[in-house]
This record gives C-alpha cells, structure tokens and sequence, in this order.
C-alpha cells in the first residue's frame, strides 16, 4: 500500500475550459500500491461513473505539504529527481498506447492528461467485481466448478494478452486474481447477479516485450524463479502469472502457491475429474520451473486450448446459485463446434423414391 496520502472525496480532477473546477470527482479511493493510486471518480462531461489511475512512485515523489502536486524526494545523487522524471514521461507515453487498445477482453482507457505535476488516465467502470473477490475470499459467493468455466476464464485472458502481443509488443506485467474484472449482469428478480465478460485491468507495469526493465514493477509472488535469467521483459512473465492464477481458481487458495511444479494439478485426481486432465496438464506448463517448457506467448496457450476435446456447457457458477455463466468471447472448445449429424441413409433414400413418384404423377397428368 502506498504512503502517499491520497486525494479526498470530492476533490476534482482535469481543469480547463469547460470545466474550470474540474471534469471528474473524486468518490471514493479504489486501491493504492508502489506505482499508483486508483479512484472511482464521477465524469461530469458524459455524466457516467469511471476509474481513473494517479501515477505516484513511493520512495520516490511526494506531495508538497497542503497541496495535491507531486515534487520530487530530495537526494544527494539526484537519483529521485532522475526516476521521478523518467517514470512520469514513460507512464504518459504508455497511456497513449493503452488509448488505443480495443478487446473486449480489455478494459477501456478513454483518456489520459498531465496534472498536479504527475499523469493520470481514465478508465471505463466494470460493473463487477475481480476473480480474487469473486472466487476467492473468505466470504466468496461465487465457485469455478468445472471445466467449462475454467476455460471460459482463462481463453478470455489468453486472448486479450494475444491481442497485446500481437497489436503492439506489449507485456502486461501483473497479471493476477485481483487485476483481473468480472461484469455482474442482472439476471431477474430474486435471482443472484450472473457472471459476464472479463475485464483486463490495472495496465501499471506495462512494458514492451524485449526490452529491458527500468524499474522493477509487478506482484512478487507471481514473478517466475526465471525471470533473472530473461534479463529482459518477456511474454512468459504474463502466462506464468496468468497460470499461478488459474491454479488458484482450482485449488481455491488466496495466495498463490510458490513451487506448483511441485503438486501438478494433473496429478490430483480430485482436481482431474472436476477440471479434466488436459486443460490441468496446460496450466501445469504454464507453471512450469523450466523456462523451456513454458509457453512461449499467449497464441502457443490458446492453440493448445483449441486441441481439447469439445466441453459440455456449464450448469452452475457458484456454491449457493445453479446460474450459468457467460464471457464476452465464445469458449475455444464447446459444443458449439460439433457439427450437426446428417440424416440417416434409409430416410435420404425413400424421400428420393417419392419424388420419383411425384415426378411420374405430374408427368401422366399433363400427357392427359
């Protein structure tokens, strides 16, 4: 959690023009760590709720006393003034790149400005809630219980991690439970909310794939033992993350598990007749403890996925609810992609007798 006091309710943010006292208000603090505060905010131009991402270094900035603008920590070297500089310009510069995502697997960035000498983006509000809150507090309502669901979660990520790749070189940095948005959708009256798309969020330690790291960012504990060996950013960072997560959603733990080649989840046979072996057995790869065998990006995940053998539809999400839950992109193996049956010879072959017939009949006719 950052030491950097936070900006209050009801604190406006982007002054100008048309909003001299600022477009958005502050309602609420979200979260807060080592790169970053993120506030629900109220946009005042499109009358419609957001999230918007304070950029703020701990360790390295703070705000002036009695006032919201950042300066930067005072040091003998220079290095706070050096990092406080090149940290603001890189996080406005990757602002700019995430504008121009568009996944539905990805959550929007409709806007980024420079303010209290520091940047800033909004971002769209999902209506939801995280896999971590969702699936595994103490208190969750909601449970990944089968195979169907499972897939449907990790192909959703897979395929916005794919578009980043592919689109623009990008490495997300910090893939886990807790940046990862499920939507909420109403589902009648009386009836518990039903879970929807997924939402990739908080994009702070977004990096470009082959370069090497100015600074370390990311969560620890979902950092691969490899990573040192890399020694530069690579797309292995997010799907060894992104697997860590996926074990969690099957062995419904909080934290992630700090050796899972240790317990391959294809090796507990509560958890093979739940999921099914083989979805197990990619997760256990991407988990890996030897960079070879990891995959390499998220497209080698995803066309591993398409080699399963077709799921049959999910009857129930949670421990207390039987609702069916939804992601905005088709699963990659359902029951979808099974083709029809064709009709039986025997009834292809007396349909073609009786319009012999009829043929025989119309002609006799016209003779006549």
């Amino acid at each position: 959690m950052s030491r950097i006091p936070r900006l209050p309710e009801g604190y406006r943010l982007h002054r100008y023009g048309k909003y001299p006292e600022g477009r958005y208000r502050l309602i609420r603090c979200i979260a807060s760590g080592g790169f970053g505060i993120t506030y629900h905010a109220y946009d005042s131009k499109r009358g419609k709720h957001c999230v918007i991402k304070e950029l703020c270094m701990d360790g390295y900035m703070q705000r002036s006393p009695g006032s919201a603008s950042f300066v930067p920590l005072s040091d003998r070297n220079g290095d706070a003034m050096r990092v406080f500089v090149s940290v603001t310009e890189r996080f406005y510069r990757e602002a700019k790149v995430l504008n121009k995502l568009k996944h539905p697997n990805i959550v929007r960035v409709d806007k980024y400005f420079t303010e209290n000498n520091t940047s800033y983006y909004v971002m769209m509000l999902v209506e939801g809630k995280s896999l971590y809150d969702l699936y595994l507090r103490k208190d969750h309502a909601y449970e990944v219980s089968d195979s169907f669901q499972l897939l449907q979660i990790l192909s959703s990520v897979l395929q916005a991690l794919a578009y980043m790749e592919e689109k623009y070189g990008l490495v997300h940095g910090d893939i886990k439970p807790s940046n990862i948005m499920r939507s909420l959708e109403f589902a009648g009256e009386g009836n518990p909310p039903k879970p929807g798309e997924i939402k990739l969020i908080d994009f702070g330690s977004v990096e470009r794939a082959q370069t090497k790291p100015e600074f370390k960012t990311g969560t620890p504990s979902y950092a691969p033992e490899f990573l040192r060996e890399l020694g530069m950013v690579d797309y292995r960072q997010d799907i060894y993350a992104l697997g860590l997560t996926m074990r969690q959603l099957v062995v419904q733990e909080t934290r992630p598990d700090k050796e899972p080649w240790a317990a391959p989840l294809a090796s507990n046979m509560a958890y093979v007749k739940k999921f099914g072996s083989k979805l197990l057995e990619t997760i256990d790869r991407a988990t890996s403890k030897e960079i070879g065998s990891v995959w390499r990006n998220a497209n080698a995940w995803l066309e591993a996925l398409s080699q399963l053998p077709p799921l049959p539809p999910s009857t129930s999400t949670t421990s207390t609810t039987s609702t069916t839950s939804t992601t905005s992109t088709t699963p990659i193996t359902s029951t979808s992609i099974i083709p029809s049956s064709p009709p039986p010879t025997n009834i292809l072959i007396w349909t073609l007798v009786g319009s012999c017939v009829l043929l025989v009949l119309l002609m006799l006719l016209l003779l006549n």
